[in-house]
């Protein structure tokens, strides 16, 4: 069913935003099909809602058709000695997923449990954490072609992942609708431990080769430690806000260089802890510690704070405005810039803003 002016903001993890003017649940196909008709003869945009973690919606609301998606279902089956399939609908929690999984003693997502959101908004978000990406084990998406009109099934390689990229997120923002996701895991023991944090935890309760429960759990401290999991009755937040940097050996040298120079070796350290090798080329720079070494830990504006403990999550302390966060998030990346030259991405899609908003929050001077 379709509502009028239903309000965003607690389908959201930042619990910020306006009304959507049109607004329909997904639940089923049949949904789907009315909802795909409305959307054809009225013209409306469209803005594809999964878990609302990964979005941060302007106060002045959306002027389209809000779908959010809650289909809900996980199948596993097997394939061969070594893999299984998993097949999941784009609706169904993510970490459920992980759980699920885990249970079964199957490895290749362990180190993603505790990411809020949906099946589908992991896909779009290409996310990751700690050594693993869904990409690595995606082998396909079913979607519904928006502008062909028909269901399709596409490859991992056509989703064009990067980090925190697909072509869901670039160039067919408004083309698919993810109805579910095929992801191949494995039965083979294959912890990943090469993160500093992981590493730190196993050795400190000395498991050497843990179990993908283990793997889990300890995830799940990491993050709980660090990354404040949505929280509704202290405002929230949408996880990382900040992107990270990916860059060559001699540019995440010179880096280096200058944060020892602004703020220390302690903090120089940290960063050439950190140098992992993401591919042939380029290695991960961990943006929270720029933004630490900067001092900006707890920096504010209005309603909406750096947080103390990761300072790549932006918190609504509870009164928080879209403004006041992206206000944040522009005074961080204008730092950075002039600072070490570089300039950051934000990691939550921005819903409902004008281009002039953006040009603002955007522009570096």
């Amino acid at each position: 069913m379709v509502q009028k002016d239903i309000s965003l903001a607690r389908f959201t993890s930042f619990q910020i935003g306006g009304n959507s003017r049109l607004f329909c649940k997904l639940e089923n196909a049949e949904t789907l099909t009315k909802t795909m008709e409305l959307f054809a003869s009225e013209r409306n945009s469209l803005f594809i809602l999964g878990g609302g973690s990964n979005v941060l919606i302007n106060d002045t609301g959306f002027d389209g058709l809000t779908l959010r998606i809650a289909t809900r279902g996980i199948q596993i089956s097997n394939n061969a000695p070594d893999n299984v399939i998993v097949v999941v609908e784009a609706g169904e929690s993510w970490d459920k997923v992980v759980e699920t999984c885990v249970n079964r003693n199957l490895w290749g997502i362990e180190n993603l449990s505790h990411i809020p959101g949906t099946a589908g908004a992991a896909v779009v978000q290409n996310i990751g954490a700690y050594g693993q990406e869904i990409s690595d084990v995606l082998i396909s998406v079913d979607v519904y072609d928006l502008q062909e009109k028909r269901g399709k099934t596409l490859s991992a390689e056509e989703c064009s992942f990067a980090y925190r990229r697909s072509i869901f997120n670039t160039s067919a923002v408004e083309k698919y609708l993810i109805l579910r996701i095929h992801l191949n895991l494995s039965t083979i023991e294959n912890p990943q431990l090469t993160y500093a944090d992981v590493e730190r935890y196993f050795n400190k309760i000395k498991i050497a080769h843990p179990s993908a429960l283990e793997m889990r759990q300890g995830i799940i401290r990491i993050r709980d430690a660090k990354f404040p999991y949505p929280d509704y009755r202290n405002g929230g937040n949408a996880g990382s806000f900040f992107k990270n940097f990916k860059l060559n050996e001699l540019q995440y040298e010179e880096v280096i260089r200058k944060v020892h120079d602004l703020a220390g070796g302690s903090y120089s350290a940290r960063l050439t802890k950190s140098m992992l090798r993401t591919d042939a080329e380029l290695r991960t720079l961990p943006t929270a510690v720029l933004i630490d070494s900067l001092g900006l830990k707890g920096y504010g504006r209005g309603g909406a704070q750096i947080n103390y403990t990761q300072p790549l999550v932006i918190l609504n302390k509870g009164t928080a405005s879209a403004m006041d966060v992206l206000a944040v998030f522009h005074d961080v990346r204008q730092m950075i810039f002039k600072r070490f030259g570089l300039i950051v991405e934000n990691e939550p899609q921005l819903v409902g803003f004008s281009n002039s908003e953006l040009e603002r929050v955007f522009c570096i001077e």
